[in-house]
C-alpha cells in the first residue's frame, strides 16, 4: 500500500525544532560519572544525599512513563513533521531514562537496582506521577477503541507541557544546586541534566506550547477551554509539589535548598507556563537571582531555537485524525 511521502516544510516551526533536536542529539553514555560516587560519599551530607536520590528516582520513573505519552500523541496527529517530532521526543525521553539508570549504575554499582526498585514502591514518588499516568492511560484506552477526541488530545498535551515546564525544571534546579553547593559532588549527573534540560525546555516544552497555541489560533479548540484546563492543572500541581517538598526534605534541608525556595520555583515556573501560552499569571512572582543562576548554569542559549521566533514563523495546518466526526464546541 502506497504511503504519503514526507514533505519538507521549511517554514514550519516543527521542522525547525526537529532540525535543532537532531543537531543536539546525545546518548546516555556521553557523560562520565567516574567521580560521582566519591562526591556522594565524601562531599554530600545525609540531607543532600537523600534529596539527590529522591529527585533522580522520580526523574527516572517519570521519563520512562512519558515515553508512552509522546508515542500516542504522534499517532493522533496527521501532520507528518509533528509526528516525527513527537516520535523523536519519545526517543529523547527513553535516552533520558537510560541516562539516569546508567548514571546510577556507574555511581552506585549493584545498589542502583535497589535504588530504582525502592522508588517504584515509594508512595510519594508514585503520587507525584499519578495524574500524568492517569491522563495517559485514559487517552491510550480511548485511542485504542477509536474514541479519543481533540479535547482528550489537548488534555494530554497540557499535562505533558506542565510536567516539563514546572515539575522537571524544579527538579533540575534541585540537582544543579546540590552540585554547585557541595563543591561539584555530582558533576556527572549535573552534566547529563544539562543535556536533558536542553531537550526538555528547548524542544519538548516549545513543541507543546506551539501545538496548543496553534489549535487555539485555528479555532480547533476554544481559548477559554484550554486556559481553564491549564489553570486547573496548575492548581493541582501546586498541591502535589507542596506534598512532594515535605517528602523531599523530610531528612532536613541541605545547604542551598529549602521549602521556601522550592515553593518560589514552583510558582515562578507556573507563571512562565501561563505567560508562554498568552494567559494571565497566577502568582506574579518576580524573577530573582536564583532563576538567573539556573538559566546560566544550564547554558540556556546552547543551540536553541529562540522562543521569540516561534511566535513569528509561518505555521502549517495541524490536522487531527478524523477531526470532523468530533464535536469541537465547548
Amino acid at each position: 500500500m502506497s504511503k504519503k511521502l514526507i514533505r519538507y516544510e521549511q517554514r514550519s516551526i516543527y521542522t525547525k525544532l526537529l532540525e535543532k533536536a537532531y543537531g543536539d542529539f546525545w546518548t546516555h553514555n556521553s557523560v562520565s560519572y567516574k567521580d560521582d560516587l566519591y562526591g556522594v560519599q565524601h562531599k554530600f551530607d545525609e540531607k543532600a544525599r537523600q534529596v539527590f536520590l529522591k529527585t533522580i528516582s522520580f526523574q527516572s520513573l517519570m521519563d520512562n512513563d512519558i515515553v508512552g505519552i509522546y508515542t500516542y500523541l504522534a499517532k493522533f496527529v496527521d501532520d507528518q513533521t509533528l509526528q516525527l517530532l513527537y516520535l523523536y521526543i519519545a526517543q529523547n525521553e527513553s535516552i533520558h531514562q537510560l541516562s539516569y539508570s546508567y548514571g546510577l549504575q556507574q555511581t552506585f554499582g549493584n545498589e542502583a537496582d535497589d535504588i530504582l526498585s525502592n522508588a517504584e514502591n515509594e508512595p510519594a514518588v508514585l503520587q507525584r506521577m499519578y495524574k500524568e499516568e492517569q491522563v495517559e492511560d485514559d487517552f491510550v484506552s480511548k485511542f485504542n477503541i477509536g474514541e479519543a477526541t481533540i479535547k482528550d488530545f489537548v488534555n494530554v498535551v497540557i499535562h505533558a507541557y506542565l510536567l516539563e515546564q514546572i515539575k522537571f525544571p524544579v527538579s533540575f534546579f534541585v540537582t544543579f544546586k546540590l552540585n554547585d553547593t557541595y563543591n561539584g559532588a555530582i558533576n556527572g549527573f549535573s552534566q547529563a541534566l544539562k543535556e536533558i534540560a536542553q531537550d526538555e525546555l528547548n524542544t519538548h516544552v516549545v513543541t507543546n506550547m506551539n501545538v496548543l497555541k496553534q489549535l487555539i489560533r485555528e479555532n480547533k479548540v476554544d481559548k477559554e477551554f484550554v486556559e481553564k484546563l491549564v489553570v486547573d492543572r496548575i492548581n493541582e500541581i501546586i498541591n502535589e509539589e507542596e506534598i512532594w517538598a515535605e517528602f523531599l526534605f523530610d531528612a532536613g534541608e541541605p545547604k542551598g535548598l529549602n521549602k521556601k525556595l522550592y515553593k518560589y520555583l514552583v510558582e515562578y515556573f507556573s507563571d512562565e507556563a501561563l505567560r508562554k501560552l498568552g494567559f494571565n499569571k497566577m502568582f506574579n512572582v518576580i524573577k530573582n537571582s536564583e532563576i538567573s543562576w539556573f538559566n546560566n548554569y544550564r547554558d540556556i542559549n546552547k543551540s536553541v531555537v529562540a522562543q521569540q521566533e516561534t511566535d513569528s514563523v509561518g505555521y502549517q495546518s495541524l490536522i487531527i485524525n478524523d477531526l470532523n466526526k468530533f464535536d469541537e464546541r465547548v
